[in-house]
């Protein structure tokens, strides 16, 4: 009950366009999408900052007539824990800004076909704690990427060049997510 949702339209198996309505389910966990055109779509489900479930896009299509009985099944998602660290530079300027970066955190072959990530906001100690994942290879990505840089991963001491792998969910701590600050300028004519 009470939970975000939106719709996608799916343009090919590697792109689409998302909408979200800002729309809630009910206190059943029902849902309702208007007035959608024949396509492929995927409604899809925001877990809210408390929840550690989390449910699959649920992908139907509308060619001539209603569509009745989507079921979005819950599971217990996967939380990934750690710190963002900030090398190369003592600019505390750098350091301020990064107090409104948040850390994406989504799995990897999702990504690729337009996925769900989730976020979670860096707290003042460099912290962060993303939730409500789906087991598979974990990337990360983070905003305001024009200046911040993600230049490795780490766990327990160990880069993980391409993803840390979780399971479905598992609650993993001691990630380290290593940025640095681009403060150079190119000119050229």
């Amino acid at each position: 009950p009470n939970v975000r949702y939106g719709v996608s339209y799916l343009m090919d198996e590697h792109s689409r366009g998302s909408m979200t309505t800002g729309a809630v389910s009910n206190s059943e966990g029902e849902f309702k999408l208007d007035n959608l055109s024949p396509g492929k779509y995927a409604v899809f489900f925001e877990p809210r900052p408390e929840d550690e479930f989390r449910a699959d896009a649920v992908r139907f299509d509308v060619i001539d007539q209603d569509i009745t009985g989507l079921i979005a099944r819950t599971s217990k998602g996967a939380t990934v824990s750690g710190v963002v660290i900030l090398e190369g530079t003592q600019d505390k300027a750098a350091h301020e800004k990064l107090r409104n970066v948040h850390v994406f955190a989504g799995i990897l072959e999702d990504q690729v076909s337009g996925g769900e990530a989730q976020s979670s906001a860096i707290g003042q100690d460099g912290s962060f704690r993303v939730h409500a994942l789906k087991g598979g290879l974990l990337g990360f990505s983070i905003s305001n990427q024009g200046r911040f840089q993600i230049t490795r991963i780490e766990r327990d001491g160990i880069v993980y060049p391409k993803g840390i792998k979780i399971n479905d969910g598992e609650q993993v701590s001691g990630v380290r997510i290593i940025l640095n600050y681009g403060s150079g300028t190119v000119r050229g004519i």
